[in-house]
């Protein structure tokens, strides 16, 4: 609970710490060098209360290269099962950093290490950290691996959340593979990709949700109605005059 609340700040937090990038006109330049030890040490400071703090960490690590990096999602692995805080924060620094006007050799440096760090640890939850940082500064060069892990029940909805991001609209064999993915979670895995994708809005995605079987979770139905697709309405219709709840009324006041 701590951790979910925590990413839900951070996620905020990135957007906040991206639109301050922007204001500033932080445009990408070279750093001074640095090394592993002093982009470890710029990560101890975090989270801070100044961005002032927070860029000079960022340029820190990247200061250090593909070694600054790693080090930082090697940290996260170390304290995955513990506080893990520091590198937490440290990596959706980065993330909003690498996204600014200017930054795209970086922001290419950035996404070759998180891919080569998520093949490097094997701890799930590493992974599932490391693939919703790709999210939100992943590109096409991400799709094949996030591709890879929609067959693994513990990675599936990250890796769906992610693709939704930066695939959208999905093309027709990466729509087929998420629909195996969904066809095969169970529990929250699913409900967290059938979450995905109505946020998402793609229409391959709502189709997905609108597939025989698939009303008989409610998740479904609210994914459906937070899509706002006109391809759902004949079915959130039906699920309104078989149940006048909250539901129903949620899907009349969206539509």
């Amino acid at each position: 609970m701590k951790m979910t609340k925590m990413r839900q700040n951070t996620f905020r937090h990135r957007f906040v710490l991206a639109a301050f990038f922007l204001l500033q006109g932080i445009i990408a330049y070279p750093a001074a060098q640095a090394d592993v030890g002093q982009a470890l040490d710029a990560v101890s400071q975090l989270p801070a209360a100044e961005h002032n703090v927070e860029i000079r960490t960022c340029r820190t690590i990247l200061a250090a290269g593909e070694q600054g990096i790693m080090a930082v999602c090697d940290r996260l692995a170390e304290q995955i099962d513990s506080d893990y805080s520091k590198p937490f924060y440290a990596l959706g620094s980065l993330t909003a950093y690498v996204m600014r006007p200017g930054a795209e050799q970086e922001r290419n440096l950035y996404v070759k290490v998180l891919h080569q760090a998520i093949q490097k640890h094997m701890h799930a939850k590493v992974r599932a950290e490391l693939i919703r940082q790709l999210q939100f500064c992943g590109g096409a060069e991400s799709e094949p691996l996030l591709v890879s892990f929609l067959s693994d029940r513990s990675l599936s909805a990250p890796a769906v959340a992610a693709l939704l991001q930066i695939s959208s609209p999905l093309s027709a064999d990466v729509t087929q593979k998420v629909g195996q993915a969904l066809n095969q979670a169970s529990g929250s895995a699913r409900d967290d990709i059938m979450q995905a994708l109505g946020a998402s809005g793609d229409a391959a995605a709502v189709k997905l949700l609108l597939e025989p079987g698939r009303q008989g979770y409610s998740v479904a139905l609210d994914a459906l109605v937070r899509s706002g697709d006109p391809q759902a309405l004949p079915v959130l219709r039906l699920a309104m005059d078989q149940d006048d709840s909250f539901k129903g009324i949620q899907a009349k006041s969206r539509y």
